[in-house]
């Protein structure tokens, strides 16, 4: 009885462990650059071996921050865990109402996003999806220029 008991504990821990794990050892395959432009800011990246850094500049103040982040991928979705997040130039001037509020629900507050992902031609097309309950359901389209590898199974 306490072998069957032992067995299927390990059992339920141990099943699920390949579906979790898998989407990072395929990100591990990543190899590129990319670069998204918006009227807004400009978010240049560089992701190798599963880890992606990015340099986000808003235009209108001149703000960058640097963000660090460890990426899962299984198609179709792209989640992201942020190791780190820095500013690397502080303002310059003040920034818009609308900067701000890009700011603070996208690159301040969330430590794990989830993105829709979509490759169309030589682009990928991210589609982000709500992360907090406070904000209404909507959704924001980035088209994003990736030069290499994805992940091992892109």
């Amino acid at each position: 009885m306490r072998k069957s008991i032992k067995f299927s504990l390990a059992a339920v821990v141990c099943f699920p462990l390949p579906y979790i794990l898998l989407p990072f050892f395929n990100s591990y395959g990543c190899d590129y650059r990319s670069q998204l432009e918006t009227p807004n800011i400009i978010i240049t990246g560089v992701c190798k071996n599963g880890v992606l850094r990015t340099l986000t500049h808003f235009k209108d103040s001149g703000l960058t921050i640097g963000n660090t982040m460890l990426i899962a991928y299984r198609e179709p979705y792209l989640m992201t865990v942020s190791i780190s997040k820095n500013i690397v130039t502080p303002p310059t001037t003040s920034s818009s109402q609308e900067t701000l509020n890009i700011l603070r629900t996208e690159y301040l507050t969330p430590v794990v996003r989830r993105f829709h992902i979509k490759k169309i031609g030589g682009d990928y097309v991210f589609l982000l999806r709500p992360t907090t309950a406070d904000k209404p359901n909507t959704n924001l389209i980035y088209k994003m220029k990736l030069d290499g590898t994805f992940s091992y199974w892109d």
